[in-house]
């Protein structure tokens, strides 16, 4: 991938921001923001909105595994909990801080719901805070034990194992359904870059070869996703086998849009994919509150009226001035900025 400028400082080392990672960031941010625009409009259409609703999510969590891979490595016990800790702070704060914005006068009870049933809340920070805890304890049974790779498959073995029990008895605390949808495509987003850091450069000619053999498995991907959004649901699953088709369309969507927006040339499209993809975190606890910001939920439009499709773009338009406007005034203050986004003075965007 290609790397921008943009430098910042973390754990005593620069890191250089891959301009590519935030495109393809900002191109999935996107697409929450035009479904929550669909979804909350009851224009929900059975194409669209179960493609954007396949691709969204699995793609963030995809890349946020893929980032997550960068440069890993735990040097000992003080340092997992070192990381976790800052992990929690920027996942959890939100989170917890968005419950009591929302409803002051009944936190506890409202958080109690939250936590058994987690997508009521801004669900994916905390299922985000669990994958990555469960990663970094796998690097460090891998770097700091004898049991190296071995250990790290034994500790995500039972944190999988014990979330798929939780799952089938029945336990709802924190959501495990979730964590089983999209902890496959957090591991497999944090395999991809484990092989990207261990392939070899290849002579020219391997390099045209993989091209085309990428482009070849990018297009059968993109036929099978379409023909599973045509034929299944993609929000609801009524047996374990459309349960399947699903992952099996959300994983091909999640690969080609992730490489597609990843490889996009330099160029102004690119650059406001990035400029979006930085502010993902803001944009997600936001947005939404203003996607039903016009009243036409019970208009019954279709999304194919003409009507319809002027009233998803200006609710998303407005919605997107609102939320801007919003995350540069709260983003002037310490402590918004640390509440609400889970962002330090330290804080090294990742």
């Amino acid at each position: 991938m290609q790397k921008g400028t943009g430098q910042t400082e973390g754990e005593g080392r620069i890191r250089i921001r891959d301009n590519s990672i935030d495109a393809v960031r900002g191109f999935a941010i996107l697409l929450v923001m035009a479904g929550h625009c669909i979804i909350l409009n009851n224009m929900q259409d059975g194409i669209v909105y179960d493609a954007i609703a396949a691709v969204q999510m699995p793609l963030f969590m995809a890349v946020s595994g893929y980032v997550a891979g960068m440069t890993l490595r735990i040097r000992d016990t003080k340092d997992l909990l070192r990381k976790i800790g800052r992990r929690a702070v920027h996942c959890l704060t939100p989170f917890f801080a968005w419950i009591f914005v929302l409803y002051p006068f009944r936190f506890f009870s409202r958080l109690k719901q939250v936590l058994f049933q987690l997508d009521l809340g801004l669900w994916f920070l905390m299922v985000l805070f669990l994958m990555t805890a469960a990663l970094y304890t796998a690097v460090w049974a891998r770097d700091c034990t004898r049991l190296k790779w071995a250990g790290f498959a034994l500790v995500l073995g039972i944190y999988c194992a014990g979330t798929v029990w939780q799952y089938l008895s029945g336990v709802t605390f924190l959501s495990p359904h979730l964590t089983v949808k999209y902890l496959p495509f957090f591991l497999g987003g944090y395999a991809v870059r484990l092989w990207k850091e261990h392939s070899r450069k290849g002579t020219q000619q391997d390099t045209v070869q993989t091209k085309g053999k990428t482009t070849a498995a990018l297009l059968a991907a993109a036929a099978v996703f379409v023909l599973l959004i045509v034929r299944y649901d993609m929000v609801t699953a009524h047996s374990r086998a459309e349960w399947l088709l699903q992952m099996t369309a959300s994983a091909c969507g999640t690969a080609v849009c992730g490489v597609l927006a990843g490889r996009l040339r330099d160029g102004k499209g690119k650059r406001f994919l990035s400029f979006v993809g930085r502010y993902t975190l803001e944009i997600y606890v936001l947005h939404f509150h203003f996607a039903g910001i016009l009243g036409m939920d019970q208009a019954g439009l279709s999304l194919y009226s003409a009507k319809g499709m002027g009233v998803v773009l200006a609710t998303f338009l407005l919605m997107s001035v609102i939320t801007a406007c919003l995350i540069v005034l709260l983003k002037r203050f310490k402590i918004t900025d640390f509440l609400l986004f889970g962002k330090t003075p330290s804080h090294t965007p990742s």
